[in-house]
């Protein structure tokens, strides 16, 4: 997968997802790439009202990207086939918010989670710690203000090649 500057200024960057197992982890069983993620929520959504849709900024392990092409459909009016690049993500329980700009920490990783893949925002970084919380807690570190979006360039020719691996 290709991926290039939000602006378009280079030939820019790649994320590189891979399995890494550490069976001593209480974490699960890998910890491959921890991102900021952006998703919407529906902001009344214990009230049966309208929905008010807001952006949630969230954090995750990024487990890996898959490349799916919907086939044609009348059923759900699908005219023709159609490339989806989706990020399976397995939330950091409760660490929403900006961690550039505050103290986001996390004890667990929550459920896991299916989103385009232009929804990942940046790559994060975190600390376990046991500074506040004497059974430790993960503490996000985010720079990513200092630096540029990603952005996710699906070449066209690639969407018509049916079971061709894109990673």
């Amino acid at each position: 997968l290709r991926i290039r500057n939000a602006e378009d200024t280079g030939a820019g960057n790649c994320i590189r997802s891979a399995i890494a197992c550490n069976p001593l982890s209480p974490y699960g069983k890998h910890d491959a790439l921890f991102i900021q993620y952006t998703f919407q929520r529906d902001k009344k959504e214990r009230n049966r009202r309208m929905p008010e849709m807001v952006d949630i900024y969230a954090y995750g392990r990024l487990d890996f990207i898959l490349a799916i092409t919907l086939p044609t459909s009348q059923q759900f009016k699908i005219k023709a086939p159609k490339l989806h690049v989706l990020a399976h993500i397995t939330e950091a329980d409760g660490a929403e918010g900006d961690a550039a700009s505050e103290l986001i920490t996390f004890t667990k990783f929550g459920r896991s989670i299916i989103l385009d893949v232009s929804s990942v925002l940046s790559l994060a970084g975190r600390v376990f710690t046991r500074g506040v919380k004497r059974t430790g807690e993960w503490t996000i570190i985010d720079r990513s203000k200092d630096i540029q979006r990603t952005a996710f360039d699906i070449p066209e020719e690639d969407q018509e090649d049916e079971g061709e691996y894109i990673g």
